[in-house]
């Protein structure tokens, strides 16, 4: 914009980047000053073989099967899928408690609670459900069978 005399005039509204920077700046210090940050504890131990043909594992010889076993951190909570596909998770409670984790008996052995802090999980993928009270997932176990044989690691 210029004046009838020929010089060139500010807007009073200039927007410059030094200024969107600092924008910018203040902006991500007050998102990052609001979140809460969580130490998770994702503990696991040792896993193992399962031989599916003893009588001790029958509840997973079908497909919607679960089972906590005595092995792991705080033990492994095994969740038969499909066939061939199992799911295995630590019943240890990844937000920093001494909870151990139990199958919550409404949802079918699909989700896990923990007594001591509320918080649940799907067994599926180890997430946190919605309105739990940590966003920490569960550590999960690799699984494989073969021959009558489950792998957990």
């Amino acid at each position: 914009m210029k004046n009838p005399v020929g010089l060139a005039l500010r807007s009073p509204f200039t927007v410059r980047r030094s200024h969107i920077t600092v924008l910018f700046m203040l902006l991500l210090c007050l998102v990052s000053a609001c979140r809460k940050d969580e130490a998770c504890k994702l503990r696991h131990g040792e896993g193992g073989v399962i031989d599916m043909s003893l009588p001790e594992f029958y509840d997973l010889s079908h497909v919607g099967g679960y089972m906590r076993i005595n092995r792991g951190y705080r033990g492994i909570y095994i969740y038969r899928n499909t066939l061939t596909e199992f799911v295995a998770c630590e019943c240890a409670c990844p937000s920093g408690d001494d909870g151990v984790l139990s199958p919550a008996d409404e949802y079918g052995g699909l989700v896990l609670r923990c007594p001591s802090c509320g918080a649940t999980f799907s067994v599926l993928d180890g997430m946190p459900l919605e309105g739990s009270t940590t966003s920490c997932p569960l550590y999960q176990y690799d699984t494989y069978l073969e021959n009558g044989m489950l792998s957990v690691y």
